[in-house]
C-alpha cells in the first residue's frame, strides 16, 4: 500500500439469516475512515440496514459511527465483551476465509490492497454458491432475502458521517 508493506486488515458486513457477505474489503488499518468506506459500500449496494452487530472495539464504539447510525435509522448493537458466540456467526465465515483462500494468499509473493480485493470478490462469488449446513443445504444466494429495500441517497449517506 502506497509503497509500504502492510498486513491487510479485512473487513466484514455479513447478513446474519443467510450468511450473504455484504462488503468484504481488505485494508491497510482498521481506523474509522475504513470502516466508515466499507459500510457506505455496503449500505449503496444493499440498503440500510434495520441493525448491525457490532464488535467492542474503538473504532466501532466512538461517537461518530454511533451518530451516522442514528441518522440513518440504524440500531447499532454491540457484541457481548468476552461472549465470542454473539460473534459465532462472522467468525465462522473468517475461519473459512482464512482456511480456504487467505492461507492459499499467504503463499504468492505480496499482492497490492487493490488485486487482494479482486481475488477475495471472485472467491466470494464462489462463497455464495456454496451450501451451508447451517442454512439448511442452501446457499447464502439462495437464503438472501432483500428485505424492502431501504435506500438512502448518496448526500445523506455522506452527511451521515459528517
Amino acid at each position: 500500500h502506497e509503497g509500504k508493506s502492510v498486513k491487510a486488515k479485512w473487513v466484514c458486513w455479513l447478513d446474519d439469516h443467510s450468511r450473504r457477505v455484504m462488503d468484504l474489503q481488505a485494508f491497510p488499518d482498521e481506523r474509522f475512515p475504513v470502516i466508515e468506506a466499507s459500510l457506505k459500500r455496503a449500505i449503496l449496494k444493499y440498503g440500510r440496514p434495520e441493525r448491525i452487530l457490532v464488535d467492542n472495539g474503538k473504532v466501532y464504539s466512538g461517537h461518530a459511527l454511533t451518530l451516522a447510525c442514528s441518522q440513518l435509522g440504524i440500531h447499532k448493537i454491540h457484541a457481548a465483551p468476552y461472549r465470542p458466540q454473539t460473534k459465532g456467526k462472522v467468525e465462522k465465515f473468517f475461519q473459512l476465509f482464512r482456511r480456504r483462500f487467505l492461507n492459499e494468499i499467504e503463499l504468492a509473493p505480496p499482492q497490492e490492497l487493490e488485486r487482494l480485493n479482486q481475488l477475495a470478490a471472485a472467491w466470494l462469488e464462489r462463497y455464495h454458491q456454496r451450501p451451508h449446513r447451517g442454512l439448511e443445504g442452501k446457499t447464502p444466494e439462495e437464503r438472501y432475502q432483500p428485505p424492502c429495500y431501504r435506500s438512502v441517497t448518496l448526500q445523506a449517506l455522506e452527511e451521515s458521517f459528517w
